[in-house]
């Protein structure tokens, strides 16, 4: 069996015009529930064997509360440039890809790409709202359309 979390960025803040969208940091709501959450799945959810992040500054952040809470080495951490502003076919060939060395793998990312995946994956109808996380599990080697099973969806609003 395969798992996948797919985990959006928390919520980040627009109090800054000078900065681009890719440069845009947590604000106070973000630093409250993306830890929030990493300490829940981390209580919850086995570790993932690779954590495939955006570099954008927001997921950064994000990640790294799930990496910390997780005890991740540096050596299970990726930063995916192609993660950034991807659509559900590119992310489905990240995840795959990564999915050929590892059975539980971590992705987090950006709408409208993070909820695209899950229903594409799990024939669901979900928005993944900001710091929210979907555990998606598959029998297969590889993640196919509809041919996983969303097994838990965590929100900081349910925590």
């Amino acid at each position: 069996m395969k798992e996948l979390y797919v985990i959006r960025h928390a919520k980040s803040g627009w109090d800054h015009p000078h900065l681009n969208d890719f440069d845009r940091q947590l604000e106070d709501r973000g630093l409250r529930d993306a830890p929030k959450v990493a300490k829940s799945l981390s209580l919850e959810w086995p570790a993932p064997e690779m954590l495939l992040v955006s570099p954008a500054v927001r997921t950064y952040q994000t990640s790294q509360f799930f990496r910390l809470e997780w005890g991740l080495p540096w050596e299970r951490f990726f930063l995916c440039p192609e993660i950034y502003e991807a659509n559900t076919s590119t992310l489905l060939e990240i995840v795959n890809k990564a999915a050929s060395k590892a059975s539980r793998i971590a992705l987090v990312g950006h709408n409208f790409g993070v909820s695209d995946l899950v229903n594409h994956l799990c024939g669901s109808n979900i928005e993944l709202k900001t710091a929210c996380a979907a555990r998606i599990q598959t029998e297969g080697d590889q993640f196919l359309n509809g041919c996983a099973t969303l097994a838990e969806y965590r929100s900081p609003k349910l925590l």
